[in-house]
């Protein structure tokens, strides 16, 4: 999360247009927009202030059908538990009992993801 009254990334957006086979770059505030003669060819941003950059930035949690599920895990407010295991089959069965116990047990807090 970004902490409250940082500065965050500030860009410029700069518009092209064609008109009578000549391209022109406008700003977002001065571009053609009632000129239906000039065409959108392409936009541009360009950085021109970098601002707060979160340490962690690029985190992504999925399942192994490709579900996005990172949203699920980082605000889940009980006790969140993450297992990681390259290959399931040679996973301990008592193990993964301990865990299926404590994952479905109503009265525990717990969410459980298996990736």
């Amino acid at each position: 999360m970004i902490p409250e009254g940082v500065e965050t990334d500030r860009f410029e957006t700069r518009l092209i247009y064609e008109k009578d086979g000549r391209q022109q770059e406008f700003s977002d505030l001065d571009f053609p927009w009632q000129d239906t003669t000039w065409k959108w060819v392409e936009t541009r941003q360009r950085l021109v202030k970098k601002g707060y950059e979160p340490p962690i930035h690029d985190l992504s949690i999925t399942t192994l059908d490709g579900e996005d599920i990172t949203g699920k895990v980082l605000s889940d407010t009980g006790y969140v538990f993450l297992v990681i295991a390259p290959d399931l089959e040679k996973a301990s069965g008592k193990g993964m009992d301990k865990m299926n116990s404590l994952a479905l047990n109503p009265g525990n807090m717990v969410s459980l993801f298996i990736a």
